[in-house]
């Protein structure tokens, strides 16, 4: 399905429209799988009020005017974990006037604390839950949104070495 996402999304449409009472489309798995071809580039992000772990709370929409880089990743996730280096310099390297970097992490909060003091990350975190995950479609980690100054999608599931060169060169 991943290959062709007009396909997919038709068929996720014709479940939820064919098959209503079926436990997949009540318990919004359908729904989560849609939204992760409906929110893509060049769609408005979704806004959201989360509070950070350091208990800042983070809106979406106040952070306007800057560019917003979203990473939804967990502490069980070999490729979220071998991608927090890329992330923290991508952090350090574009001030925060120009560039806010956000992780999401679903996983327990105690487990996050750690790991954020043992891999010294010093971007916000916020803990997801269900809503933020059905909100952005998140159907599998690490998955990354580049929102622009207005609050479009610039681009989703970037990451690598080069992570901060490729988005310098979308921001600049």
């Amino acid at each position: 399905m991943y290959n062709r996402p007009d396909k997919a999304k038709e068929i996720l449409l014709t479940i939820n429209e064919k098959y209503p009472n079926s436990k997949l489309v009540k318990n919004g798995t359908i729904d989560r799988y849609l939204k992760e071809y409906l929110i893509t580039t060049g769609t408005e992000a979704p806004d959201f009020k989360l509070v950070s772990l350091s208990g800042d709370e983070i809106c979406l929409s106040k952070l306007k005017g800057r560019y917003v880089f979203i990473d939804f990743w967990g502490t069980w996730c070999g490729p979220c974990v071998s991608e927090i280096p890329n992330i923290k310099r991508l952090h350090e390297e574009i001030p925060a006037d120009k560039l806010v970097v956000i992780g999401i992490c679903q996983d327990e909060k105690e487990k996050v604390e750690k790991f954020i003091k043992e891999y010294e990350i010093t971007y916000p975190n916020i803990m997801a839950d269900k809503t933020i995950l059905s909100l952005y479609g998140v159907i599998k980690f690490p998955t990354t949104f580049l929102i622009d100054k207005e609050g479009v999608i610039l681009a989703k599931d970037i990451r690598g070495e080069n992570l901060t060169e490729t988005i310098k060169r979308m921001v600049e």
